[in-house]
């Protein structure tokens, strides 16, 4: 083997170092659920890894030259005729994205995929969901579906104040009114977390605040 085909393997640590727990900084919160009862708003919150952050991650541990990713447009076959609207798809296709890493010179690719939602910038919405997927097939971000059910630990109406930080705020629509809810530290949820700011993790045999259900939630089909 050259010196050239040495560069271009990669260890096989650095190819595990890809599914190792995600940081706080590495991660965006979307609402799943959301309700009232008895004047109180809810949110139930999924964190997801950020598209950025898997494009730093596979640097990081393959290099820049030793990974890409390809797109392709696909026909969703299991529509079975069905019309958009009843599907809430845009007419049966969607995106597929593949990441490959060379590995002692030769590229390994594995694809998932995305349908095309509704609304605007649908094309980069897929692209954006499909390479998540593919990135979690190689591990990137894995852990975040062992995580428990997680609930906001603050809903408000209006504006998040200035001097909390952007990536725990989601914003939504409840009725007429406009909310944002703080999602929670991963590590506060039962997540290894290693963001370097993060609080220790709670030690007393309370349950996170994170996981404790608000009132009514129990009601939230």
């Amino acid at each position: 083997m050259n010196d050239n085909e040495a560069n271009n393997e990669i260890p096989v640590v650095a190819i595990e170092d890809l599914s190792k727990p995600i940081r706080d900084d590495e991660v965006e919160w979307r609402v799943l659920r959301k309700g009232e009862k008895n004047g109180r708003v809810w949110a139930h919150l999924a964190p997801y890894v950020d598209s950025r952050a898997i494009q730093k991650r596979l640097d990081k541990c393959c290099g820049a030259a030793n990974w890409q990713n390809r797109v392709a447009t696909v026909g969703i076959p299991t529509l079975q005729g069905k019309k958009a609207e009843d599907t809430g798809t845009s007419g049966g296709f969607g995106m597929t994205v593949g990441i490959g890493i060379r590995i002692g010179g030769d590229w390994i690719w594995k694809w998932d995929g995305a349908d095309f939602s509704r609304g605007m910038e649908i094309t980069k919405s897929a692209i954006s969901d499909g390479l998540k997927r593919a990135a979690c097939l190689w591990g990137i971000g894995r852990d975040l579906y062992d995580l428990p059910m997680t609930f906001a630990q603050r809903v408000e109406k209006g504006r998040a104040p200035k001097d909390i930080d952007p990536r725990r705020v989601v914003t939504f629509r409840q009725g007429s009114d406009y909310y944002w809810a703080l999602a929670p530290l991963l590590g506060a949820i039962g997540a290894p977390s290693l963001h370097p700011k993060n609080p220790p993790a709670q030690t007393s045999g309370e349950r996170p605040k994170a996981q404790q259900e608000p009132a009514g939630a129990a009601e939230q089909g």
